[in-house]
């Protein structure tokens, strides 16, 4: 690690990694995205990396300095990560083999339905999201006609709602925070090519576009892209300049957004400072926008042409 300028030093970092990962709702973190961000918050202070270094391994993690590293990164992991984790997430893997088979064995994807809807519980936002999907999508098409390319940000487990989607052929874009996540999705991708999903997943830390602006750039110009509950877990309470950024040059004419109505402990929300914001935002660049509520999910959808 080039940080650290030890070879020998990779092990603490692997070490304090596992530590930041030992909570339950953390233990399917991706184990390389949680060492990006350590490296990351050690950068901002290397007085925390050089005390670190000075330490015994095996005592580091009784001090202040060590408890509050540890912390500041599991904060973030919660808020962009862990919130979304349900009593099914470490059943998956298992789960998506169990789903591949059946789509295996069918030429219809309304068959597996009730195989797709088993992995769709195991992340929060799909799961809060099964009641609205039969819904959802003729909603959205019936104000963009329906896409044959879509780039899905921070996607989660969303792709798997294809056949809610009543796609007979799309390109489909997902991007997702850790490689394992990718992994997934990508493996799912293989079985869905036969009914008319040609997806692929990339890795893409969207809060790496504040310094890396061409990212977006390298995505596919598509018909939509999709932000379902992505806004708020990506600016981390820090203004709304990355939110922006990404509505305005992501290669999509249409951008769906969607914002959570409740909280997790589901506690009503009320008219919140970050959806005015967006209101605000589409009003000062002419963009349309139409919005709509279902379930516990308020969706807005920006048409970026230019409005006279």
């Amino acid at each position: 690690m080039k940080i650290l300028g030890k070879e020998a030093a990779k092990s603490l970092l692997n070490m304090i990694v596992a530590d930041i990962c030992g909570k339950r709702e953390l233990a399917t973190v991706d184990r390389g995205f949680a060492l990006d961000l350590l490296v990351k918050e050690l950068k901002k202070d290397p007085k925390i990396l050089s005390f670190i270094l000075s330490k015994d391994p095996a005592k580091i993690n009784r001090s202040e300095k060590y408890k509050s590293l540890v912390k500041k990164v599991r904060a973030v992991l919660r808020k962009t990560y862990g919130v979304f984790t349900t009593s099914k997430t470490t059943k998956r893997d298992e789960l998506l083999r169990t789903l591949k088979e059946k789509m295996s064995r069918t030429d219809s994807i309304g068959d597996s339905i009730e195989e797709h809807k088993a992995v769709l519980e195991a992340h929060l936002s799909t799961k809060e999201r099964m009641e609205i999907y039969p819904e959802l999508y003729w909603k959205i098409w019936e104000l963009t006609d329906k896409p044959y390319d879509i780039i899905d940000l921070g996607s989660g487990l969303n792709p798997l709602s294809f056949p809610w989607m009543g796609l007979e052929k799309v390109n489909y874009l997902a991007t997702e925070m850790s490689q394992s996540d990718c992994d997934f999705l990508n493996s799912y991708f293989e079985s869905a090519k036969k009914f008319g999903m040609y997806g692929l997943a990339i890795k893409m830390n969207l809060q790496d576009i504040k310094e890396k602006p061409e990212l977006l750039k390298s995505l596919p110009k598509s018909w939509l892209c999709l932000m379902l509950k992505l806004l708020d877990t990506i600016e981390l309470g820090k203004g709304h300049k990355l939110s922006s950024k990404i509505i305005e040059s992501v290669p999509a004419r249409w951008v769906v957004v969607s914002f959570p109505t409740q909280t997790i402990g589901k506690r009503k929300m009320g008219r919140r400072e970050n959806i005015l914001w967006l209101e605000d935002f589409c009003e000062k660049n002419k963009y349309n926008i139409n919005k709509f509520k279902l379930g516990e999910e308020l969706f807005y959808v920006i048409d970026k042409v230019v409005k006279e």
